[in-house]
C-alpha cells in the first residue's frame, strides 16, 4: 500500500514537472515571426529544404543533424498541403515558403522545443537509474527550469538536440558499465554517433563511453579493458553513422581539421574570424562558469560543485561517468583557443551531469538529517523549491517577454506608417535576408535592389537567386531603399551618410552599444571604433534629429532598444560651397 502511495506520488510530481517544463519551452514559440527570427535557425531549416529539393550540403560539416527530423516534418506538411489542395507542386510548396516563413518556422520550433522537453524527460530516467527517484526528480526539475535550456529549446538549432543524445548515450553508456546488464554496441555506436552528427563536440562522449567499457571489464586483461571487440564495434557503428548523415565531412577533411587544431591549439585564431581581428577572448575558464551561475544561481551552482567533490570521493560507476562528462566537455569548452566561438549555449553539456550530482548531493544530505524518515521529503521539497522557484519565476518571465511584440517589430511598423516608402535607410545586416537579426530592422528592401541581388547571385547560386525573385514577388510590407553594412564591417561616417543621400540610419543595441559589443570579444577595434563614431555622431550633430526610439526594458518587451534618426539636410557643405542647388 505505501509503495503504491508512493508510485502515485512520484508519478503526480514527474508529470507536474514535464507540465512546467512543457509550457515554458511552448509557450511563446511564434515570438517575432515572421520578421524576427533566431541567428541561427536558418541553418538548419534550408538545410531541410535543400534535402526536398534533392541538395546535399556538402559545406557544413561540424553540426546540422536537426535538419532531418525538420526534413520529416516538411514533407508531412507539404502532403497535407497537397491533400487539401492548398498546393500543387513542389514549386509551389517552395513559394508558399517564401511567401510566409511562419508555419515552417513553427514546425521546427515545435519539433525543437519537444526535443527540449524529451531531455526533461531523460535526466529523471537517468538519474532514477543512477541515484533513484528523488535524484531523478530533481535533476529534472532543474534542467525544467534552467533559463539557459528554456531560450535555447525555443530556437530552431542544434545544441539542444545534442543535449539529449548526450543525456541518451550517458544512460546507454551506465547500462553497459553493468555487467549483469545487456551489451548493445550497436545502439549506443547509433546514437552517439547521431549526436556527432548533430554537433561535432558531442565526440566527448569518446571518454564516458571508454569508461564505460573499463568499467564493465574492469577484472578483465588490460587490453580488454582498454578496447574490447564490441567497444570498438560501438565506436565504428558511430563513426559510420556519423559519416553517412554528414558526407560533407569527407569532402572538406582539410578544412575541419585545420579549423579543429586552430580552435584547439590556438594556430591560426586570428584568421577564424571575418572581422579582421578581434579583441581578446575572455578567460573561457571562468566565461563558463559564469554563465552556469547566471542560469543556476550561486546556491544550485555550489551545489553541483559540492556534487562534484562528492562523486569525486565516492567514485562508483554513476559518479566517474557523470564527472568524465563534466571534465572533458568542460576542458574541450574552456580550454579552445578561438577568438570568437564562445557562447553561453555552449554550456548547456554540462547542464544535465550538474544537475544531478547536486540533485544527489542535496538527496543525500535530507537524507542523514537527524529527524524522523516521514519529514524528510518535505524537507527536500522545501528546500528544493527554495533554489529553484526564483530560476522558473525568471524563465516565465522571459518566456512572457518572448509572447509580446518585439522591438524590431514595433520598429518596422513605425517606418511603414511614418516613413515614405522608397526612403534611404542605414541598416547593419547582410541585404539578402530581410528578417531580423540578418538585418537590424527587419526591412524590404526596393525592387531595384533586390533585381541587383538576383543578378549578383545568379550565376554562382541560382537556388538563391531563385528564391530571391520569389520573395521579390511575394513580400508584404513597404520597400525602402537599404543601405547595409555586415556586422563584422566597420561603418562609415555620417559625413558619408548625408553625402550618399540617406534618409534614416537605424542605430541598435545589439549593433552600437560598447559595453555589450566589448563584452561580446567578437569585433575589432576598427568596427567598434566606427560603431562609436556614428552613434555618437547621430546623437550630437545637428543635422541627425532623433525621430523615434524604443527602450524594450521600459516597455516589457523582448529585442534590442533602437533609436531611429532622419538626416535634416543633405550635402549642406557641398551646397554651400558650389553653390548648387540641389
Amino acid at each position: 500500500m505505501n509503495a503504491s502511495r508512493t508510485g502515485r506520488a512520484t508519478t503526480a510530481v514527474l508529470i507536474s514537472i514535464l507540465a512546467l517544463a512543457a509550457l515554458l519551452r511552448f509557450l511563446s514559440l511564434g515570438s517575432g515571426l515572421p520578421h524576427v527570427v533566431g541567428v541561427d535557425e536558418g541553418f538548419e531549416v534550408h538545410r531541410a529544404l535543400r534535402l526536398g529539393a534533392g541538395e546535399i550540403d556538402l559545406e557544413r560539416d561540424a553540426k546540422g543533424g536537426f535538419f532531418y527530423l525538420l526534413f520529416v516534418g516538411y514533407g508531412l506538411y507539404f502532403v497535407w498541403l497537397l491533400v487539401t489542395g492548398k498546393v500543387a507542386s513542389p514549386t509551389e510548396f517552395a513559394q508558399a515558403f517564401t511567401a510566409d516563413l511562419t508555419p515552417f518556422w513553427m514546425i521546427g520550433r515545435a519539433l525543437h522545443a519537444l526535443l527540449g522537453l524529451l531531455t526533461v524527460y531523460w535526466v529523471y530516467r537517468l538519474g532514477r537509474r543512477m541515484y533513484g527517484e528523488r535524484t531523478g526528480l530533481l535533476g529534472a526539475a532543474i534542467v525544467g527550469v534552467s533559463l539557459l535550456h528554456v531560450a535555447r529549446s525555443h530556437y530552431i538549432g542544434v545544441d539542444v538536440p545534442m543535449v539529449l543524445l548526450v543525456v541518451v548515450v550517458l544512460e546507454l553508456a551506465h547500462r553497459w558499465s553493468d555487467p549483469r546488464e545487456p551489451e548493445r554496441p550497436w545502439l549506443l555506436g547509433a546514437v552517439f554517433g547521431f549526436a556527432v552528427m548533430t554537433k561535432i563536440v558531442a565526440v566527448a562522449m569518446v571518454l564516458p563511453i571508454a569508461l564505460a567499457n573499463w568499467l564493465r571489464w574492469r577484472d578483465r586483461p588490460l587490453l580488454e579493458r582498454l578496447a574490447s571487440r564490441r567497444l570498438l564495434t560501438a565506436y565504428a557503428v558511430g563513426a559510420v553513422v556519423f559519416v553517412i548523415g554528414n558526407p560533407g565531412f569527407l569532402f572538406n577533411l582539410g578544412n575541419f581539421f585545420g579549423e579543429a587544431f586552430a580552435a584547439l591549439f590556438g594556430v591560426g585564431v586570428e584568421a577564424d574570424s571575418p572581422g579582421g581581428s578581434p579583441a581578446a577572448a575572455p578567460n573561457l575558464w571562468l566565461y563558463y562558469l559564469e554563465v552556469l551561475n547566471g542560469d543556476l544561481g550561486f546556491a544550485l551552482l555550489a551545489l553541483a560543485l559540492a556534487g562534484v567533490a562528492l562523486a569525486l570521493a565516492r567514485r562508483r560507476p554513476a559518479d566517474l561517468l557523470l564527472l568524465a562528462t563534466v571534465a572533458v566537455f568542460y576542458l574541450l569548452l574552456a580550454g579552445a583557443r578561438t577568438s570568437h566561438l564562445f557562447y553561453p549555449r555552449y554550456a548547456l553539456p554540462l547542464l544535465p551531469p550538474l544537475a544531478l550530482l547536486a540533485a544527489r548531493l542535496l538527496d543525500r544530505v535530507v537524507e542523514r538529517l537527524p529527524v524522523r524518515p516521514g519529514a524528510r521529503g518535505p524537507i527536500l521539497a522545501i528546500t528544493a523549491a527554495l533554489m529553484l522557484v526564483p530560476l522558473a519565476v525568471d524563465a516565465w518571465s522571459w518566456v512572457a517577454r518572448e509572447g509580446r511584440p518585439d522591438s524590431r517589430v514595433v520598429a518596422r511598423e513605425w517606418f511603414e506608417l511614418h516613413a515614405e516608402p522608397g526612403s534611404t535607410v542605414f541598416l547593419i545586416g547582410n541585404p539578402l535576408i530581410d528578417t531580423a537579426p540578418n538585418l537590424s530592422l527587419p526591412l524590404r528592401n526596393t525592387d531595384d535592389n533586390l533585381d541587383a541581388l538576383i543578378e549578383s547571385t545568379r550565376a554562382s547560386e541560382p537556388s538563391k537567386a531563385r528564391v530571391l525573385e520569389w520573395r521579390k514577388a511575394s513580400a508584404p510590407g513597404t520597400a525602402f531603399d537599404l543601405r547595409t553594412v555586415r556586422h563584422y564591417e566597420p561603418n562609415h561616417s555620417l559625413e558619408h551618410y548625408i553625402e550618399e543621400d540617406v534618409d534614416y540610419l537605424v542605430i541598435d543595441e545589439h549593433h552600437f552599444d560598447q559595453d555589450r559589443l566589448r563584452r561580446d570579444r567578437k569585433h575589432s577595434t576598427e568596427v567598434l571604433e566606427s560603431r562609436a563614431a556614428l552613434a555618437e555622431a547621430c546623437r550630437t550633430d545637428a543635422r541627425a534629429e532623433l525621430a523615434w526610439t524604443i527602450d524594450p526594458a521600459s516597455e516589457g518587451i523582448s529585442g534590442p532598444a533602437i533609436e531611429v534618426f532622419r538626416i535634416r539636410e543633405r550635402k549642406i557643405a557641398i551646397d554651400v560651397v558650389t553653390g548648387v542647388t540641389r
